[in-house]
């Protein structure tokens, strides 16, 4: 009866082993990279300079997304970077969810954002991510304060 326990018990110990402890491995491709955008600089005049990563169809279409993106970051996001921190312009889901339809229009394509936000041309060759769409990072300078006043003038910030 011990015999058939010890046994027992070595079989389950072997099969735990060869199951149990089998190593993971982490993907390390471009496609699992973290696109987080990075806030380079800010100046006295207001402007906001990022490295925002664009996804899109094709390297024009991950540009465009790229500038979107920034704008929507500056207005919605507490950003950090290695030399620039800036706070999100409206803070909190709140203002965003009571002024949707504003937000809505603002953000379409070929919306009033395109005013606010310059884009260079991407830093690097575009890559693939897992969904075969083009990411670029791009360098995008935003006027903040040229939102803040919008934004006033619109009521939405007070």
């Amino acid at each position: 009866m011990v015999k058939k326990f010890i046994l027992a018990c070595a079989a389950v110990a072997v099969m735990a082993g060869l199951t149990g402890c089998s190593k993971k491995t982490v993907p390390t491709t471009q496609a699992y990279r973290s696109y987080e955008t990075e806030c380079i600089s800010k100046d006295a005049s207001g402007s906001i300079t990022l490295r925002v990563w664009g996804e899109g169809s094709d390297a024009k279409d991950a540009r465009q997304n790229a500038a979107k993106k920034a704008v929507e970051e500056v207005t919605f996001t507490n950003l950090k970077g290695n030399r620039a921190n800036v706070l999100a312009i409206i803070p909190g889901p709140t203002v965003r969810a009571r002024h949707r339809e504003y937000f809505n229009k603002f953000f379409k394509d070929g919306g009033k954002y395109k005013k606010y936000v310059e884009a260079e041309k991407p830093e690097k060759e575009a890559v693939l991510n897992g969904n075969q769409r083009v990411v670029v990072p791009v360098i995008v300078t935003v006027d903040r304060e040229g939102l803040i006043t919008l934004f006033k003038k619109d009521n939405v910030l007070e």
